[in-house]
């Protein structure tokens, strides 16, 4: 049975407010999200056609949606727990453009110590706006939680190798990659990264990881130690970034000769990796 309340608006007239529409949570979007998303990959299985499961895989439940329904839980309680973790899980899942920095500016301005927080600064890793840039940093420097501190340390460090690649796929970009990155960053962000000083970013990334590995290393994200991951990282920047001297490898050749790859320095070497699981 659908219950509905009146709720009195200014000028004495009055609209419906439905339960379903209060009880709404986080947790119960997530549910409806969930289950939703669930009954189509069991409806995506069962067919067999190629064209029809392409067609299918355009239907795929987006969260849109919902973010309408979480914003429901911001307004006008901004300052709350339960709008903290409405805001989280808008960043989580799909806002761009003005609505992810609407979301990121609350957090900013009222949920720096949210025990969720790194969650937040954990999916804006991928994310290469300036106004990211600037959320990590005032999360670093705002909170007391060390290991949302942490996680905001790594976060920057990563969204400027992302930039720095960013820049390097953007000097030769056609027309098409250059639309899509201006249709999902914005023209400023575009034009920010064609003038960007890779060199220097990724000297401050290097940095940044480096601080992460002296003062955060037994932080975790996602239930890793921070330092394990900064020293993937660096180990990518300081040995398999183009120009830089490749590490040495022992293995066995095809023909089940043992090996390094120092012995053929100077040459010009083809390397097949392949494993059996």
């Amino acid at each position: 049975m659908l219950l509905a309340s009146l709720v009195l608006i200014p000028g004495g007239l009055p609209c419906q407010e439905t339960e379903e529409v209060a009880a709404d949570t986080v947790a119960s979007i997530t549910k409806e999200l969930a289950a939703e998303r669930s009954k189509w990959v069991a409806a995506y299985r069962k067919i067999k056609d190629k064209q029809e499961r392409s067609a299918k895989a355009k239907t795929y439940p987006r969260p849109d949606a919902y973010r309408k329904r979480a914003w429901k839980l911001v307004r006008g309680v901004e300052t709350t727990a339960n709008a903290g973790d409405a805001l989280i899980w808008i960043v989580q899942n799909g806002a761009v453009g003005d609505e992810s920095s609407r979301a990121l500016g609350l957090l900013q301005k009222h949920h720096l110590e949210h025990e969720k927080l790194g969650a937040a600064c954990v999916r804006l890793m991928f994310d290469i706006r300036p106004v990211v840039l600037k959320f990590l940093r005032d999360v670093k420097a705002g909170t007391s939680n060390r290991d949302t501190q942490g996680v905001a340390l790594y976060a920057t460090a990563k969204v400027l190798m992302r930039r720095v690649g960013a820049a390097r796929r953007l000097s030769d970009a056609d027309e098409k990659l250059m639309a899509s990155y201006t249709g999902t960053y914005g023209e400023d962000t575009v034009q920010e990264l064609l003038s960007l000083d890779e060199a220097r970013v990724e000297a401050k990334a290097h940095e940044l990881l480096k601080q992460v590995q002296k003062e955060y290393a037994d932080a975790k994200l996602r239930g890793v130690p921070l330092g394990k991951k900064a020293a993937g990282d660096l180990f990518e920047i300081e040995h398999l970034a183009i120009g830089k001297n490749v590490p040495d490898i022992d293995g066995e050749d095809i023909d089940g000769v043992a090996f390094k790859l120092s012995d053929y320095e100077g040459k010009v070497v083809v390397l097949d990796f392949w494993g059996d699981w």
